[in-house]
């Protein structure tokens, strides 16, 4: 009976030093990432895999190691074992979908980051990423809208409220070609608190505000940019100090550029198609128009978001609601378009 007795707690012992040897190296490998020492962080996740080859958890830490250390294959690898054994570990998706980021394959990212979210809301270090990519592909709102959820989890974020910036003045310089100055303002007033010292923020809103008549605000915006921007030999600038100009002397014709004048009804988007049931285009079109803040003729992107299950019917409809929108627009074409399910 001793024997037994003395057998059975052996064996339990036996498993929990098993146990503890597991826990052990995995939270070393833990300690060791956070360090930034890659290589002893997977030697220690991968013992602790050999101690307990269930442990989905260190397959997913050796991955983010992994694709760290520049191996994405091999990240991609540990990802998809450590989903095989916890379809539900965000962190999984996460390592899988950044390791899709560094091999260009932005589809299957965008699918395992958004995974990720799903799983886990608040890792903003997903949206993060998945906000790079949108950039990547000039998909400018969802871009903004991510970065957005990173500053609403991490508002200290620099990397962040740095990346933001671009994307909410070039989404502010649509609208202001469109016409449409409050969302422009709006958009280039939120880059302007996350960079005052953005010299192109104030010119873009100047031009809204002027647009709009807001002489005085528009005075204040102009007055800035070229405080900000010293180079006199920038175009942009030198139209910027012509408009400046003309505000404070009003017997002077207004320079502000604009575009070919269109009726109001034409800035409306036209119907989508009705027969696409969850399914959706986004349409990226390039042309060259006149931009109202610099005077110039720029080449540009716009994103059109079209319903319907044919993609030809989608570039269809986006350059068909391009064209009422930019009718003085010239060398236009469509560069791309994407697909989405489930919209």
């Amino acid at each position: 009976m001793k024997k037994l007795l003395c057998t059975i707690f052996i064996l339990m012992l036996s498993g929990a030093v098993f146990a503890q040897s597991d826990t052990a190296h995995f939270n070393r490998g833990v300690a060791q990432f956070n360090n930034g020492e890659l290589q002893p962080a997977i030697t220690s996740f991968s013992e602790a895999i050999r101690l307990n080859p269930n442990h989905a958890e260190a397959y997913a830490r050796r991955a983010w190691a992994y694709n760290r250390s520049n191996n994405s294959d091999q990240a991609i690898a540990d990802a998809n074992q450590a989903i095989a054994l916890n379809p539900n570990l965000a962190l999984a998706y996460f390592v899988r979908g950044t390791a899709y980021v560094n091999r260009f394959n932005y589809e299957r990212a965008i699918e395992d980051l958004t995974k990720s979210i799903e799983l886990d809301p608040n890792n903003a270090l997903a949206y993060n990423n998945r906000a790079i990519v949108y950039n990547t592909l000039r998909d400018i709102d969802r871009t903004i809208a991510d970065y957005t959820q990173v500053l609403r989890l991490d508002p200290n974020n620099a990397a962040a409220r740095r990346n933001i910036v671009e994307p909410l003045i070039t989404r502010a310089k649509r609208h202001v070609d469109r016409n449409d100055y409050d969302s422009g303002i709006a958009d280039v007033t939120q880059a302007i608190r996350y960079d005052p010292n953005n010299a192109e923020a104030y010119g873009v809103r100047g031009v809204a505000h002027q647009s709009k008549n807001d002489i005085n605000r528009a005075i204040a915006d102009y007055e800035t940019y070229l405080r900000l921007n010293t180079n006199q030999r920038d175009p942009t600038r030198q139209s910027i100090s012509s408009m400046l100009a003309s505000l404070r002397n009003p017997n002077t014709s207004n320079p502000v550029p604009n575009t070919t004048p269109r009726p109001a009804q034409q800035t409306q988007p036209t119907q989508p198609a009705q027969t696409a049931q969850g399914i959706s285009w986004d349409v990226y079109i390039a042309a060259n128009i006149v931009d109202r803040y610099s005077g110039q003729t720029v080449r540009r992107e716009f994103k059109y978001q079209i319903r319907t299950r044919d993609e030809v019917d989608a570039r269809s409809q986006a350059m068909s609601q391009f064209l009422q929108e930019y009718p003085g627009a010239n060398s236009i074409s469509v560069i791309r378009t994407q697909r989405w399910a489930g919209n």
